[in-house]
């Protein structure tokens, strides 16, 4: 919705009177000349302009505030100024008025990466992305040499919630063509247009390109990750490119926990389970191998495993919070990498809690297993749910309880089992379900 902007020759008068009003007490405040001070080129009159302006946006006039920032960055040929005008529009949810801004900003700083970055997202967000496509070129070639690749790779995912999947796959190839023979892009700019053309549904082209793309750089991983995802949607011949990879770099840990997953999904355990081990006999500190490793052999019912896996899992965990609080610069939940890496299996859907939470749950599987309900019920008094993982620590209580022939305190277990949202009830009767079979 457009922003409510007042007249431009009003919004001049009152920052002119509030630049006057300081002019008035500098010369009542005049005595022995200061000592010369190399300050900003903030003067009076921009000075009120700006605190006008943040005045007026924290009073809930982000109209006024929008056209006073815009106006200063125009008169003061500002970039700064250019980003906080567009974030006043973007903050009052005004994409119109945010785009002006950010095409202003372009016209002024041509040469500006953030002003191209911020142009592209507004117009995909506003639902334009066919003009994104000349600001995409323009902001890759604006890129530092040595990000640029990144930064291609990065390029589906600007369009990955357009409607029309094709459409996106030729704004993809025409955004990183110019890329296609330097040496540094060539492969990223294939498989970003490979990625394009799978999402379009043409996996035959997105084949040939990351073949492609693997000759000119075989130790690169972007092209085995697209092959896992032809792979995963059963174009067979793309593991021959994962194989490929994995010859010419044998230490590649992403590509493997990958294509473990993909394995995993496909029913090949003793597969996905042998490129496992080799992540962990490379990086045995890598925590997220030993989480895989436990889910996995839990799935494989070999419990004794699962639970030695999943406590090495837990003790890197506590020495990455060790190190953590020595240097008291990381968070509580620092062990938390963002990656999950789990197969999608039943004993790994609780996958979206943090990794500790999701470790000790799966630890409490494999005791369970074992019959060890006692050592079961042990690990899960070390849980501390947070949020939705209250349901998912009492259903896993209720099984042990179930297991002991003890039914009806089970469901009554679940049914007590207070919600956070109200959209869990449904989660809560899959449980019981869950529990029933």
């Amino acid at each position: 919705m457009p922003l409510p902007l007042p007249p431009r020759r009003a919004l001049r008068q009152l920052a002119w009177a509030a630049a006057c009003a300081l002019g008035l007490q500098a010369a009542a405040a005049q005595g022995a000349a200061p000592a010369e001070v190399n300050n900003s080129a903030l003067d009076a009159r921009l000075f009120y302009q700006l605190l006008i302006s943040e005045v007026q946006l924290a009073s809930g006039d982000p109209g006024s505030a929008y056209e006073l920032t815009l106006d200063a960055a125009r008169s003061q040929k500002s970039e700064q100024l250019f980003r906080r005008a567009t974030d006043i529009a973007l903050q009052a949810r005004a994409g119109d008025q945010a785009l002006a801004a950010a095409r202003a900003w372009r016209t002024a700083f041509p040469k500006s990466a953030d002003a191209h970055r911020y142009l592209v997202q507004l117009l995909v967000s506003l639902g334009r992305p066919a003009e994104s496509v000349a600001p995409l070129r323009s902001l890759i070639e604006l890129t530092p040499a040595a990000e640029r690749a990144a930064l291609v790779s990065a390029v589906p995912g600007f369009y990955a919630r357009s409607p029309n999947r094709k459409e996106a796959a030729t704004w993809v190839q025409e955004a990183v063509q110019s890329q296609m023979d330097e040496p540094l892009t060539r492969a990223a700019a294939r498989v970003s247009v490979g990625v394009a053309k799978l999402s379009a549904g043409e996996p035959q082209a997105a084949l040939e390109l990351a073949q492609r793309a693997q000759t000119l750089d075989p130790a690169a991983p972007e092209p085995a990750l697209l092959a896992l995802d032809l792979l995963a949607r059963g174009t067979g011949a793309a593991e021959a490119l994962v194989s490929q990879h994995l010859r010419t770099v044998p230490t590649s840990a992403p590509v493997r926990m990958a294509y473990a997953r993909v394995l995993t999904g496909a029913n090949r355990y003793p597969d996905a389970l042998a490129q496992l081990d080799a992540v962990a006999r490379a990086e045995p500190k890598h925590p997220q191998v030993w989480l895989t490793l436990g889910a996995l052999h839990l799935e494989l019912r070999q419990p004794a495993i699962a639970r030695t896996d999943l406590e090495r899992h837990l003790a890197l965990l506590d020495e990455a919070d060790g190190r953590a609080s020595s240097a008291a610069a990381a968070p509580a939940n620092a062990d938390d990498d963002g990656e999950d890496d789990t197969p999608s299996t039943p004993a790994a859907a609780a996958g979206r809690s943090k990794p500790r939470t999701t470790a000790l749950l799966l630890l409490a599987q494999a005791a369970e297993q074992q019959k060890d309900y006692a050592g079961a019920e042990q690990v899960l008094s070390r849980i501390e749910p947070v949020g939705n993982e209250v349901l998912d620590v009492q259903s896993r209580r209720a099984s042990l309880l179930a297991r002991q022939g003890k039914l009806p305190e089970a469901r009554a277990l679940i049914h007590h089992t207070p919600l956070t949202a109200p959209a869990l009830t449904q989660n809560r009767l899959l449980a019981e379900v869950q529990l029933l079979r």
